[in-house]
């Protein structure tokens, strides 16, 4: 007879490794391994082994995934890039059939080319916001793909459409869609902070601030890196201000329907979050539940020589929301160098997902924290509320980030390959079992 003491233990071992292996013994925090190779997908684009950059991650219903940024198409100046467009199934592999093998790659005979917004429309069509530069001029652009990944040629002219919000130009930020199907899109330009509404079919709304153009002045030096819709139809945006030789603080504006500044909101539409004397810096803005503001970004003080991430909540009408934080602000000093974060996502129990990078002394790695409703991390979520992966030797970063219908986040990205960069996807859980429409999904 076998000796069932020494065989139990064997087989319990086995057991063990095969539910780690499936995801059903992982924890918050933990990589997916279920997704792409223990978790994550890289790929260089076009083997050329230069650089790759994701912008934006959007997540359909099923779980499948589109990305948008750029490839390099020459390794030395001027830079050459050309806009990208790629499709992942739903476990983090190549979705083959999408465009040329996965991904439609745009090349217009421009110096930089990028992608930085996705938006799928009702029929199934794919519009990508990004940034041109034909003749040394920024613009606004759009491109719709058809959902095989090829371009819809019944879209503005070609499949295309250029705007040049000012004499000087512009840079699309990001971009999202309003009850009526327009697209509002955001970026930078002469020092000011720019919106275009287009209608469904990329001409623009005429009956929008000048001819389709708002250009908000607010008296210095404005950037914008988020924005958000809120239910009301009024439009938050978030970005920073400076003055030449002055400290760069963080900036939060609700602008009305209209392109009016929303004089509701600290009575003038705006407000200057100086949460330092030297950088500050909003990266992402969500509207929570209570109409309550919630925005993220990077803050350094002169006397110390690395960023760290800062979270801050606003009651409706643009003043501190004392509940959370110290007096409505938290900060969290996570590597031993710089931390940067780029995207938050909320979750259906009101917990908040920040993503971005922590430097370790040697090099960045993807970072995630999750914090609670308070702004305190939540300790059940990876490591004390943070999640460090280093995705290669090199320097790591997330872009991105979306929730899949059943809750678990995946977060999209760069990561160093000897010299150059690489897309990068990895998936997490998060302990949440979702359906569809308990997703918090950013446009």
């Amino acid at each position: 007879m076998k000796n069932v003491s020494r065989v139990l233990p064997c087989f319990i071992l086995i057991l063990s490794a095969i539910f780690c292996r499936s995801g059903l013994a992982q924890q918050p925090g933990d990589l997916d391994l279920n997704f792409g190779t223990d978790g994550i997908t890289m790929l260089d684009v076009n083997s050329m082994g230069l650089d790759d950059r994701v912008n934006i991650v959007y997540v359909f219903e099923a779980g499948d995934l589109l990305i948008g940024g750029r490839v390099r198409t020459a390794g030395f100046p001027p830079y050459e890039s050309d806009k990208l467009l790629g499709k992942f199934d739903v476990d983090g592999s190549l979705v083959t059939g999408f465009g040329q093998s996965g991904f439609s790659i745009i090349n217009l005979d421009e110096y930089s080319q990028s992608f930085s917004a996705i938006h799928v429309t009702t029929d199934g069509k794919i519009l990508c916001g990004g940034t041109s530069n034909q003749s040394g001029t920024y613009q606004f652009m759009l491109a719709q793909f058809e959902a095989n990944g090829q371009i819809n040629s019944d879209f503005g002219v070609d499949g295309f459409v250029y705007t040049t919000p000012i004499m000087t130009g512009g840079v699309l930020t990001t971009m999202t869609t309003n009850t009526q199907g327009e697209v509002l899109a955001i970026g930078s330009g002469g020092s000011n902070i720019l919106i275009a509404k287009y209608n469904s079919d990329g001409t623009l709304e005429s009956n929008f601030g000048s001819s389709g153009i708002i250009n908000l002045d607010y008296g210095q030096i404005e950037s914008s890196y988020d924005m958000g819709l809120q239910t009301n139809g009024k439009m938050l945006i978030v970005g920073n201000q400076a003055v030449s030789g002055e400290p760069v603080d963080a900036l939060v504006s609700r602008v009305n329907s209209d392109g009016s500044l929303d004089t509701d909101f600290n009575d003038i539409g705006w407000i200057n979050l100086a949460l330092s004397d030297n950088i500050d810096q909003c990266s992402s803005v969500i509207e929570l539940a209570d109409e309550k503001i919630l925005v993220s970004g990077i803050t350094v003080e002169s006397e110390i020589s690395s960023f760290e991430i800062f979270a801050v909540r606003l009651m409706p009408d643009g003043s501190y929301d004392s509940s959370f934080g110290t007096n409505g602000i938290a900060k969290y000093d996570i590597g031993a160098g710089d931390d940067y974060t780029t995207d938050m996502i909320l979750q259906p129990d009101g917990k908040a997902i920040i993503g971005g990078s922590a430097n370790d002394g040697n090099d960045n790695n993807f970072c995630l924290i999750r914090i609670n409703e308070d702004g305190s991390l939540d300790q059940s979520f990876g490591n004390n509320g943070v999640v460090i992966t280093e995705v290669s030797t090199g320097n790591d970063g997330i872009a991105s980030m979306v929730l899949q219908a059943d809750g678990k986040l995946v977060v999209a990205g760069s990561a160093r390959v000897g010299t150059n960069d690489d897309i990068a996807l990895a998936r997490y859980h998060t302990g949440l079992n979702l359906s569809v429409n308990d997703r918090d999904e950013k446009p």
